[in-house]
């Protein structure tokens, strides 16, 4: 198995946590659209879901670990609730899941696939949790293998490029790849979602839905250079060690 098989299970999982979709992507023709598709961006379905998810938001704002609002938003959702979730809820689910749940395939796939050898074999993996700094809004979990002592995360640090050698997990834009690719693949992502009338916006002044309900084209510079513009900072992490235990942090 790969990173990015690891990876992908991670999107899936998360999205089965929040089968209701989200709340920040919109089409510009809705007509354009399956029935029910269309129904869920009736601009008073997208009120009403909103609503929702705030009200969701308020409840998971109050539970302070990621670890514990991921096993409060599994709960809601194994018994029936259609949860909605963004970027942040989803992350969490992403994070949490293969903190918990894929810890020893993760360490397993690099003893097998990655860069391990004497030099490193005793050194942690690390899941990274991070943040967009304003006024970019997303997140994206990141696995990360550093050589050297130098590069190993700390809560709080901040990147402009992500690490290199690493994976990411962004269940938001369904995207799982390498470090390398995530820039390109983000904006191959962008370009699709114009080519079928998908709309949204991760950078805050931005955000608001305008009359029509629509959000910014997923072209505009400041989304489509959102990964090479923006400052993203460690907000949580999980240390997988070679003896294959693992503490989130």
């Amino acid at each position: 198995m790969m990173i990015e098989n690891i990876l992908q299970d991670a999107i899936r999982h998360s999205r089965y946590v929040f089968r209701g979709k989200t709340t920040n992507k919109t089409y510009r023709d809705t007509t354009r659209l399956s029935e029910n598709k269309r129904a869920m961006y009736d601009p008073q379905n997208i009120t009403s879901r909103e609503d929702k998810h705030d009200e969701f938001l308020d409840k998971l704002h109050k539970i302070e670990h990621p670890i514990n609002q991921y096993q409060y938003s599994l709960s809601q959702s194994d018994a029936g609730e259609e949860l909605i979730g963004n970027c942040g809820e989803l992350t969490t689910a992403v994070f949490s899941y293969l903190a918990k749940h894929r810890s020893s395939d993760i360490l397993e796939c690099l003893r097998s696939h990655g860069r391990w050898d004497r030099s490193n074999a005793m050194k942690p993996i690390y899941i990274l949790f991070l943040v967009f700094d304003n006024p970019y809004d997303h997140c994206i979990t990141v696995i990360t293998h550093p050589e050297h002592t130098q590069h190993i995360p700390k809560i709080g640090q901040s990147y402009r490029a992500l690490p290199d050698n690493s994976w990411v997990c962004d269940s938001w834009a369904k995207i799982a790849c390498s470090s390398e690719e995530y820039i390109t693949r983000w904006k191959v992502k962008m370009l699709r979602w114009e080519l079928v009338g998908k709309t949204t916006s991760i950078y805050q002044p931005e955000q608001e839905l305008d009359d029509d309900m629509h959000y910014p084209s997923s072209l505009r510079p400041r989304n489509y250079h959102a990964m090479t513009h923006s400052i993203k900072r460690v907000e949580h992490m999980a240390v997988i060690h070679p003896n294959g235990s693992t503490n989130i942090i």
